[in-house]
């Protein structure tokens, strides 16, 4: 169980915590940043851009692990600047590289991919002659090999096909064609801060081989707009990793165009404004769940007593064409009720209840009937629990005679 859920329980609070301090603990990494490519004020302004803006503070207050991944991005891209200096900074490179695979796999491949693009355009490959880069990669492999080699351990197979099913489903699955209004959209999402980006592309541009620095930010900027572009479902959440470059670069714009006394009363307002948004997170609730998992928490009693450590069966009408939202029941009643919720078809149930003598079914009520139905012949059933959406069924196997 999670750290959070140890202070906090098991409730949203518990939930988001962690996204909360990654999202801070971000946005100190987003001023370091901007303070070591450029200077103070860049870093200040990046920071003040990034916390106050609505989309990055909506994810920072859910359960997602992005806030979370990017935080070890900007740290592991951090380190690799440091680390042109101190070669030691190259095992905090690899154990936050490492990090952001455990949290969201694959897409560690974004923080791959700006150190070694940036590492050819600075001739940096020299560092791996050294040995230095070759104690990043292998912290790296230390953090992350150990879990991938349990779990091939545990699962076989089914880890694999699991693990490397975001590649089958986002990047290599059909789509439709997105619109231009859909790219628009996505533009807003770094909103307001996106009005002042223009200018700060400019200036990161044509200081793009004179500043190695802004070089680095632009490739960031590049890579993470391009693992959006290159994925297939194209979800506007895919663009979280490139929020931090554009707010150091949206600051570098701003940071040159004002003089030193409109910098201090841009910094006035930013600290108002970051203020009034701070406030307004706090105070303005934010729904991350359905009030149908309502039904999920209060079954908690009746599926400790039912299943103990055992697992729950969905009721299903087929599969694997498994209806939208099974997924995510399954993840919310593991959150909810610490049980897991198996889906299964009408035609393997008499066999689990041959096999198990008894299960515990959730179904949903819309489905219920047809639920009792299938164990007409091969089990005795009671509806244990009836909530608003969801029931909890269990079936006994009926003795013959």
């Amino acid at each position: 169980m999670d750290v959070s859920y140890l202070v906090f329980g098991i409730n949203k609070l518990g939930a988001a915590f962690p996204a909360a301090l990654a999202a801070v603990l971000l946005c100190i990494l987003v001023y370091l940043l901007g303070r070591k490519l450029d200077r103070n004020w860049t870093g200040f302004f990046a920071a003040i851009m990034l916390a106050t803006t609505p989309y990055f503070m909506k994810h920072s207050r859910t359960c997602r692990p992005d806030s979370l991944f990017v935080c070890f991005l900007a740290l592991a891209i951090l380190a690799y600047i440091l680390a042109e200096r101190n070669g030691r900074w190259w095992f905090v490179v690899g154990a936050s590289l490492g990090l952001a695979v455990l949290t969201k796999q694959i897409a560690a491949l974004i923080g791959v991919g700006v150190i070694g693009v940036d590492m050819i355009f600075s001739r940096r490959l020299g560092e791996f002659k050294k040995g230095r880069a070759w104690s990043g990669v292998a912290l790296f492999l230390v953090v992350a090999l150990p879990w991938h080699i349990a779990m091939l351990v545990q699962w076989g197979g089914s880890f694999l096909e699991g693990y490397f099913y975001p590649i089958r489903r986002i990047i290599l699955s059909d789509y439709s064609p997105k619109s231009w209004f859909f790219y628009l959209k996505g533009i807003t999402k770094f909103l307001p801060w996106a009005l002042l980006l223009p200018v700060g592309i400019v200036i990161a541009v044509r200081e793009f081989r004179r500043e190695r620095a802004h070089r680095l930010i632009i490739i960031w900027m590049l890579v993470a707009l391009a693992a959006f572009l290159l994925t297939r479902t194209k979800r506007l959440w895919y663009l979280f990793p490139a929020l931090p470059p554009l707010a150091i670069i949206t600051a570098l714009g701003l940071q040159r165009l004002l003089s030193e006394k409109w910098r201090r009363v841009a910094a006035s307002l930013a600290v108002v404004a970051f203020a009034a948004t701070t406030v307004a997170a706090v105070a303005i609730p934010f729904k991350v769940d359905k009030e149908e998992w309502g039904d999920i928490r209060a079954a908690k009693p009746v599926l400790d007593r039912l299943a103990g450590d055992g697992p729950a069966y969905e009721f299903v009408e087929r599969l694997p064409e498994r209806e939208s939202g099974q997924t995510t029941l399954a993840a919310v009643a593991l959150f909810y009720t610490d049980h897991t919720i198996i889906p299964v078809t009408g035609n393997g149930l008499p066999q689990l209840v041959k096999e198990n003598d008894r299960i515990v079914i959730v179904a949903r009520n819309k489905r219920l009937d047809d639920l009792l139905g299938v164990f007409q012949d091969s089990a005795e059933t009671s509806v244990e629990f009836s909530g608003k959406d969801y029931s909890v069924v269990l079936a006994l196997r009926r003795l013959r005679e």
